[in-house]
């Protein structure tokens, strides 16, 4: 049980027996004297300087001097303090990490954090907050997220998810990281209020599986039989997914989404949720990650408000026991004036030129060729041919790691139909050709996979299905790309997209744009793991994000099994491109803080 005198806003006041027992020392009064010594000593020279001495006075009259001095004192230590909190009319992001054993003690500690974090505002309440758990293996997610939810006032809009590792400020504010150590991390943010914007949306909390989607099919259905002319309006699919998710039509569109996905989803769950959700908001950028990879028996993601519904309908449940549950989808829509900005970037680097993949089935490529071959060859075959082409560098980067395959990133939506090569919205014009996007390409254009051998010669690909090549319709072979892991050329690609990250932000539409309050680092394991062997105790991408701006912005790392997220670099709001499952990557979440029709006073 935590004392009301561990939270961190007691902790910065002096106790009743410092007052009592503070030592007398003589020098001169300075800010790190009165830190060190508290109030009551303080005041006992002053008064002492000033002429009135302690046998002069009698004892309950010096007392009482001391206390009212010491109280001024504290009230003006307090004053400065609220003078450095976060303005009333910005952002507040709150990340802490707990470390303690029990849950319980846990998530007092972190309520304990968000309370103080929160000493300056008029409102207690919480906008909406992510809660990471790894290591606790005898609790249930759902434990810590609706007892999180209930002492934030977050008002169902907190969201628990299960992952292999976190890093962050701990409640002691010293940054910690830890994988596979029983941690629970708090990342919650509030917004100010903004009177006479009643279409400003609030943040609204999903959850998406096979008995959702039914659900959303039988919303299309009632609304295309309310169409009466068709191609009048948009079509019934994207309405239907905002009517589902509580958006009204008169409601500014989120410019970001938090996402966070079930191993255990099918591929067909997570695939029509990603597209539809593209297709409803095209411009709001959509980022987070795969959860842990727990036992089935396990629960992996938490949303509050929909684990409290189903507890009221099904009965409480007893704590710390999960029910079996199918996978599915969970995120946050959050509000209109909070945008996300995601950057991508590969912790890999491309091995020898680009390759065909000719024939293909499911997940299972049986041959691929160059460029200028006239016959294709089995998979197998051409990776070793790419082997033998190599610098002896990267040959002993394939003996360590092996192959990765990196696909054909999907192309960008295009919601006014401008492009007609695109396969979701149709149009008629003639789609580039395949030269002019080999000189195009860069490493955030290619979505990597790791890739094993079978004995047939033929090679399989993880977590993507490429159902037939050649399609019955369509381009005779897919692109792809041969990559090696290299985690030195990973750091150096970061630093370059955030480069790029901050040309791209002045294109932005937006009067004296402030800088992101806060940045979610989402990390493939396969990189945490060596990154972690290399250099103990330090995080992946924690360095160069920090160094991007001045002063450094909040950041938190989460170790996951791959990253949703669009490929290179998105604005919300801006952008319209399609969501993908990465992998192999450093996936940056930074939230910024955009309302609309104001201009702010700290451009970034």
């Amino acid at each position: 049980m935590i004392h009301e005198f561990h939270a961190p806003c007691a902790r910065s006041l002096p106790s009743s027996s410092s007052l009592t027992h503070a030592r007398e020392t003589t020098g001169p009064t300075t800010a790190s004297s009165l830190r060190a010594h508290g109030a009551v000593s303080w005041t006992r020279r002053k008064l002492e300087a000033s002429g009135v001495k302690s046998p002069g006075l009698g004892l309950q009259r010096w007392r009482e001097s001391l206390v009212v001095a010491a109280a001024s004192s504290c009230a003006f230590r307090r004053s400065r303090v609220s003078r450095r909190a976060t303005p009333s009319d910005a952002a507040v992001f709150c990340s802490a990490l707990s470390t303690c054993p029990d849950w319980r003690s846990a998530v007092a500690e972190l309520s304990a954090e968000a309370t103080y974090k929160l000493r300056s505002r008029e409102r207690r309440g919480w906008d909406f907050a992510l809660v990471h758990v790894t290591g606790h293996d005898g609790i249930s997610v759902s434990d810590v997220t609706l007892a999180l939810d209930q002492s934030l006032g977050t008002k169902g809009n907190c969201l628990g998810v299960a992952v292999n590792g976190c890093g962050g400020p701990g409640t002691d504010h010293h940054r910690q990281s830890h994988v596979g150590r029983a941690v629970i991390q708090l990342v919650a943010v509030q917004l100010p209020v903004k009177p006479g914007r009643p279409n400003v949306s609030s943040a609204k909390s999903f959850f998406v599986g096979q008995r959702e989607l039914q659900q959303i099919s039988g919303l299309v259905c009632q609304l295309q039989n309310r169409t009466r002319v068709i191609g009048a309006q948009e079509s019934a699919l994207p309405r239907a997914w905002r009517q589902f998710l509580g958006v009204l039509e008169n409601e500014e569109r989120p410019k970001g989404i938090l996402l966070f996905i079930d191993p255990l989803a099918s591929k067909y769950v997570v695939g029509t949720t990603l597209s539809a959700l593209d297709l409803a908001f095209p411009t709001a950028v959509k980022c987070g990650g795969v959860c842990a990879d727990l036992l089935p028996s396990r629960k992996r993601l938490c949303v509050a408000a929909y684990e409290r519904a189903r507890l009221a309908g099904a009965g409480a449940a007893p704590s710390g026991v999960d029910e079996p549950e199918m996978g599915g989808v969970a995120g946050i829509l959050l509000p209109a004036d909070v945008s996300i900005h995601s950057v991508v970037s590969t912790g890999s680097s491309r091995v020898g030129p680009e390759l065909r993949v000719t024939s293909a089935q499911g997940q299972v490529i049986k041959q691929m060729q160059f460029d200028d071959d006239k016959e294709a060859h089995p998979a197998a075959e051409m990776l070793q041919a790419v082997c033998r082409q190599a610098t002896p560098l990267q040959q002993l980067l394939i003996e360590r790691s092996g192959f990765l395959l990196g696909l054909e990133a999907p192309k960008p939506l295009d919601p006014d139909k401008s492009k007609v090569y695109d396969d979701v919205w149709g149009s008629s014009e003639r789609a580039p050709s395949y030269t002019a996007l080999r000189r195009q390409a860069a490493n955030c254009d290619w979505v990597v996979r790791s890739l094993e051998t079978l004995p047939g010669g033929s090679v399989v690909i993880r977590r993507d299905d490429l159902k037939r090549v050649p399609p019955r319709v369509g381009p005779a072979w897919l692109r792809c790309q041969l990559h090696v892991f290299d985690e030195h050329q990973g750091k150096k690609e970061l630093q370059l997209m955030l480069q790029r990250y901050m040309g791209a932000r002045m294109t932005l539409p937006c009067t004296g744009l402030k800088r992101p309050f806060g940045v979610l680092v989402f990390a493939c394991r396969s990189w945490c793991a060596r990154y972690f062997e290399e250099s103990p105790g330090e995080e992946v991408g924690l360095a160069e994000v920090s160094a991007a701006f001045d002063p450094p912005v909040p950041s938190v790392t989460v170790n996951v099994c791959g990253e949703v997220a669009q490929p290179g670099i998105a604005l919300g709001g801006v952008d319209t491109k399609r969501t993908t499952v990465q992998g192999h990557t450093a996936t940056c979440c930074f939230l910024s803080y955009e309302p609309q029709g104001e201009s702010t006073a700290h451009p970034a």
